[in-house]
């Protein structure tokens, strides 16, 4: 029986429409979705893109069930047929067996249907983005990810159906599992979290454990899989993976096992409890009738009022449906849960792991809420209507409320306010946990004014999407197909983007990124986000009045007449909607320019194809500037007015310039060049060429003229580098002012991008020892700024002069001599700090509020300005600067170095949370202060030539000074974990790379290897040559190659070279001129007591070197001639070595070792490279207990 009624079952679901409906959605996911993984270093038909494709649209397979499940599970409790099947022969177990089989089945068949669609999709792709078939790829992704998966949202959705019959309860359980995952992709900080933090890398295995998809899982285990073996390794049944799928497998037939035990199969009649009046003693208290002649009323009824008193009574109905039971406790649970979970993860961790956590304000916590609470509450919206639409239906008492005398609007205002409420309620829940985290905190400055915001920011979307999602059900002929209709929008705008369509206008309640500097008291977007709303709530205005206008009433279809007032309010809305429309199109479009990505790249394209033979034209050199810049906070736009003093600095004549000004969202410029005529402007590039009217001779000077004004209004899209607000403004002025040549900016750097364009794949030339220049490119800089009042504006040079005038607040700058060309602008309200150390004028300008900071920078810019001038030479400047940048510049970086000035960004280097830190045990400071002021050498008195390797040189150099401070100041082992933490972000990264890894002296714009990569390759070269050894290579550089000097990454290794030895040589260029990997193994240890009372310790080890080969992006194995260190422990060993018993340096020179190391104590441990000298992607076993001889 079980089999008949199985099939039945499966039946019945492949009949539904919202089955097939839903099949489609996921087949057009899979498809664009997997079409997109292929690239030049990455099959589209590999086990690794099958896997990230089904992960991918995993999370939403609960909602796939929740809409199979209203029109299934819940179909005997609806229609009242309980009684009669439970009369039936079958039992318990079959009835329930085949209900859950059936929905397994058919999901099993729904995804059959996706992987058939995903092999298919794959023979229109180009040749080269697919690799050899193998169908074995795809069942295994659906046997470890889907099934269990599947098995899983199966059981949530048929426990829940089958205890509560309750279609709410069932999406609450949906929002669960979706709020789980999203709350554990946080914490473990997944990739496909947008709000993750991208710079954490240390998966937790609680995280990896409790992600119910096994994407964490999975993203650990394959995490340092280079391209190659990403196209040929496949998920493995091990580790976190298999415990991952274990236990949710586990948690699946529990959840059956307990439905079972739980679920009645016997209808139950309730008694009411209420005694019973008799007739009795009803018809005792009865007065007598009273004969009276029959008089005609006159019904006096205020029609308005009824309608009023009807919608109230009904909006209470409403919402005591919605909110009564367990249900909606459940629902409140999960937020708050979810609303501590994501704060105490973000806050704790900070902006980078060993960091410090947020400073918990509410500014940061507005934005750790806006964005989730919105997407989660739009969910919630869009279940809460469906079910309020269809909940009389279900009831079978829709006929009977269809004929109240009251309008439609009455029925649809009751639902909607509904729902909002209940969305709402949610919100505020989300406030009193985030108050209750922050008091938690011991904040007391709690602003719960600011909190009002979520109301606006996050309510909005709700709002549209039960606008939305009421007017759909007008659509569908039943609640799974409405139901299924609401979610396919709610995902349309996930995936619109896909589609080319990323404009504002078209993406759905379409909001940008929420962004709140405490320091400016701004939201970036706030003034374009009024539009955006007005523009998609009269939008959803339009679509609910035609709702009111067509809302069904029974088994009519005839609408019902819209009166006057309404026809002219949705002609107003109309306008409206029409409007704002308009208005935001002008404003992105018109006003300021709009690119999606795909222009962007194009633009990018034509530019290079274009003007590429142009990249070795002769140009003139800028040696000095004086400019003249007004900033106008309240209007959000700055100008500027100056004059170049140019050269000639080549060898040969000069007869054309070439110039541009870098596009911005909002631009006017204008170049005076007398000497010259204009030949041509290319306004796509804002490029000028100019035909000198004589030749410009070597060494000859000349002047250029230029002014420029600029607007970054809300809807211009945020550049970290580059804002006005009326709290505060950053202008990295050197990047907008005119350049000469070939602009680099309009290169792309994506190998992949490149060619599948056509381009040339090498953008940064290999290092030669030809390419050692030399050039006078540093300028002369002199600049009056002007601001509002209450502002102070800083920039490069010393301060000369301030003043007042007509009520703004202006500022002359100088600099002593000539400068790099860095040449940033901040304004804003400021409190500095003003101290002298050694000759050095040091001031820190921060924010009013904030100045918890002040005693750890000072102290952080002694300890490195004294290990600089004794280790590399005096600091060439009397002054050195250090500002807070508003949090708009965290959209870019942490901060920027410029000529005697370091700008750190609030909630990423300064304001964060120093409460618990003693200064004189720990600065938390010292790391990024030693790193910034350290580019006054490495990328100031050390400029390197713009070609491949010139990050070696600059920030790589900075990660030394790092370690270097750190280790001076707390021990030689205080920065492994940095190490580790660097070794992991390295390789994390590496296997995402669209580019075939270059080695370190060669490599272009890759953060990952230059900063995470470059700081493990300097802590290895310590370990080789020592800190003495290392800082005369430097001064040695510095002495030979500084400004005007332009060194090559060539050049460093030569003084490397200077101070080695022969065989400390081949291990230089293991670090930095080959990609070379390292496979170590420990296959057995015991140790023996001595006579001598030593123990003495035999160690099995494997040592195994791999080197990268660039051309073929291979590995192939290579001799191994390198001193390793071997350590014991007593305990587990800790990455501070803190319970290290002996260590050893131990020469290798064959895979296959025996090693021999004495201890005074009994060791438990013993591991290889404890320091992580060298890159070994698997240290699982580099670690083993040793055994008692």
């Amino acid at each position: 029986m079980l089999k008949g009624l199985t099939l039945f079952e499966l039946k019945y679901h492949l009949k539904q429409g919202s089955f097939w409906a839903v099949t489609f959605c996921f087949v057009w996911m899979a498809v664009l979705i997997n079409s997109q993984r292929g690239s030049a270093l990455l099959y589209a038909n590999s086990a690794s893109a099958i896997t990230q494709t089904l992960l991918f649209i995993s999370p939403y397979i609960i909602f796939a069930l929740c809409v199979l499940a209203s029109a299934t599970l819940i179909r005997d409790s609806q229609f009242k047929m309980e009684s009669i099947i439970f009369t039936t022969p079958m039992d318990k177990f079959q009835y329930l067996a085949s209900r859950y089989l059936g929905i397994v089945t058919s999901s099993i068949i729904l995804f059959a249907i996706v992987l058939v669609a995903m092999m298919l999709g794959v023979l229109f792709l180009d040749e080269s983005l697919v690799g050899p078939i193998n169908i074995s790829h795809y069942f295994l992704a659906f046997f470890i990810f889907i099934l269990p998966t599947i098995l899983l949202c199966s059981s949530v959705v048929f426990s829940t159906a089958m205890l509560s019959k309750n279609t709410i309860a069932v999406y609450v359980a949906g929002i669960t599992i979706f709020v789980l995952y999203l709350l554990v992709s946080i914490l473990g900080n997944s990739p496909l979290i947008a709000g993750s933090n991208t710079l954490l890398s240390d998966s937790n295995g609680f995280t990896a454990l409790m992600e119910p998809y096994g994407l964490i899982a999975f993203m650990e285990q394959s995490a340092f899989w280079n391209s190659t073996q990403r196209n040929i390794l496949t998920p493995e049944l091990s580790g976190n993976l298999l415990l991952n799928r274990l236990l949710w497998l586990a948690v699946s037939a529990g959840l059956f096992s307990y439905t079972y035990h739980k679920f009645s199969f016997r209808t139950v009649n309730k008694i009411s409890k209420k005694p019973q009046r008799t007739f009795d003693n009803q018809a005792s208290q009865l007065s007598p009738i009273q004969s009276q002649s029959y008089q005609t009323v006159k019904p006096q009824q205020d029609f308005e009022k009824f309608n009023v008193s009807i919608w109230f009574s009904k909006l209470k109905l409403e919402y005591l449906t919605a909110t009564k039971g367990k249900t909606f406790i459940v629902l409140l649970l999960v937020t708050m849960v979810f609303t501590l979970g994501n704060l105490a993860g973000n806050i704790f961790n900070g902006p980078i792991n060993n960091g410090q956590p947020y400073y918990p304000l509410t500014s940061i916590i507005l934005e750790l809420l806006e964005q989730p609470l919105a997407d989660i509450g739009m969910l919630i919206a869009i279940f809460y209507s469906v079910e309020l639409y269809w909940n009389e239906r279900d009831l079978k008492v829709d006929s009977l409320v269809d004929t109240t005398p009251t309008r439609n609007v009455t029925f649809y205002l009751a639902k909607l306010i509904t729902v909002i409420m209940v969305c709402f309620t949610l919100i505020t829940t989300a406030i009193v946990i985030a108050i209750g985290f922050q008091l938690s905190q011991g904040i007391v400055d709690i602003q719960p004014w600011l909190y009002l915001i979520l109301y606006y920011y996050a309510g909005v979307p709700m709002l549209l999407a039960a606008f939305l999602a009421l007017s759909l059900q007008r659509l569908a002929k039943n609640k799974a197909l409405g139901l299924l209709l609401a979610l396919a929008v709610f995902f349309l705008s996930v995936f619109v983007k896909n589609l080319g369509l990323e404009h504002p206008l078209t993406i759905l309640a379409y909001r940008p990124q929420f962004i709140f500097s405490n320091m400016a008291d701004t939201i970036y977007h706030d003034g374009a986000v009024h539009w955006y709303n007005l523009y998609w709530l009269s939008f959803g205005l339009i679509i609910s009045l035609l709702t009111v206008k067509y809302w069904q009433r029974g088994n009519s279809n005839i609408a019902q007449k819209l009166s006057r007032s309404s026809t002219y309010l949705l002609a107003s809305v109309v306008v409206i909607f029409l409007t704002s429309g308009s208005y935001i199109f002008y404003q992105t479009n018109i006003f300021n320019e709009y690119s999606s990505k795909e222009q962007t790249l194009q633009l990018m394209q034509d530019y290079e194809v274009q003007y590429a033979a142009l990249a070795h034209l002769p140009q003139p050199t800028v040696i000095d500037i004086n400019v003249n810049v007004d900033i106008f906070p309240d209007t959000r736009r700055y100008q500027a007015k100056g004059r170049y003093i140019i050269e000639n600095q080549t060898q040969e004549d000069i007869n054309e310039v070439m110039v541009s000004i870098f596009k911005q969202s909002h631009i006017t410029q204008n170049i005076t060049f007398n000497e010259a005529a204009l030949e041509r402007y290319d306004e796509k590039y804002q490029t000028y060429f100019f035909t000198l009217n004589t030749p410009m001779k070597a060494g000859e000077k000349r002047t250029l003229t230029f002014d420029f004004s600029v607007t970054h209004n809300a809807f211009s899209a945020l550049d970290g580098e580059h804002y006005v607000t009326k709290g505060g403004a950053y202008i990295e002025l050197e990047d907008i002012m005119p350049q000469f040549g070939y602009d680099l900016r309009y290169v792309i750097d994506d190998e992949e991008e490149r060619s599948k364009r056509g381009l040339p794949l090498v953008t940064l030339a290999m290092p030669t020892k030809d390419m050692q220049i030399s050039r006078d490119d540093w300028v002369n800089f002199e600049t009056i700024v002007s601001t509002k009042k209450s502002h102070q504006a800083l920039t490069v040079g010393r301060l000369k002069n301030t003043w007042l005038d007509e009520g703004r607040r202006f500022f002359h700058y100088q600099t002593d001599g000539k400068v790099q060309r860095q040449l940033a602008y901040i304004s804003a309200e400021f409190e500095q700090i003003r101290e002298t150390y050694k000759g050095v004028e040091i001031s820190f300008f921060h924010s009013p509020e904030h100045n918890k900071d002040s005693q750890y920078v000072l102290n952080a810019l002694k300890h490195t300005m004294d290990y600089f001038s004794e280790n590399f030479g005096d600091y060439q400047s009397n002054q050195f600067t250090v500002v807070e940048l508003p949090y708009f510049s965290s959209a870019q970086s942490f901060g920027s170095a410029q000529p005697g000035m370091y700008l750190g960004v609030e909630n990423r280097f300064f304001n964060l949370d120093n409460r618990n830190v003693e200064n004189s045990e720990f600065n938390p400071l010292l790391r990024g202060v030693s790193h910034e002021f350290s580019h006054q050498y490495w990328g100031g008195y050390i400029e390197p030539n713009y070609v491949g390797g010139y990050a070696l040189l600059t920030e790589t150099l900075s990660k030394y000074s790092e370690l270097v401070l750190s280790r001076k100041v707390y021990g030689e082992y205080s920065t492994n974990l940095e190490v580790h933490l660097s070794l992991d972000r390295y390789l994390r990264a590496r296997s995402y790379s669209n580019n075939i890894e270059k080695p370190l002296f060669s490599t272009g714009m890759e953060p990952h290897i230059y900063y995470a990569k470059g700081k493990q390759t300097m802590h290895a070269l310590l370990d080789l040559l020592g800190e003495e050894k290392i800082n005369q290579a430097l001064r040695d550089l510095l002495s030979k190659h500084g400004y005007p000097n332009k060194p090559t990454s060539l050049d460093l290794l030569n003084e490397f070279y200077l101070v080695s030895n022969d065989g400390q040589k081949g291990i230089i260029d293991d670090l930095f001129k080959r990609v070379v990997f390292h496979d170590f193994s420990l296959h057995s240890a015991k140790t023996t007591l001595l006579n001598s009372g030593f123990y003495e310790t035999e160690i099995d080890i494997s040592t195994v070197k791999l080197v990268l080969d660039v051309k073929t992006n291979t590995e192939e194995k290579a001799p191994i001639n390198d001193s390793l260190d071997v350590a014991l422990y007593s305990g587990f060993p800790k990455v501070n070595n803190e319970n290290m018993l002996s260590i050893q340096k131990v020469k290798f020179n064959k895979e296959r070792n025996i090693v021999l190391i004495k201890s005074k104590e009994k060791p438990s441990h013993v591991t290889i490279d404890p320091n992580r000298f060298r890159i070994d992607r698997n240290i699982a076993d580099n670690t083993i207990a040793v055994k008692l001889h």
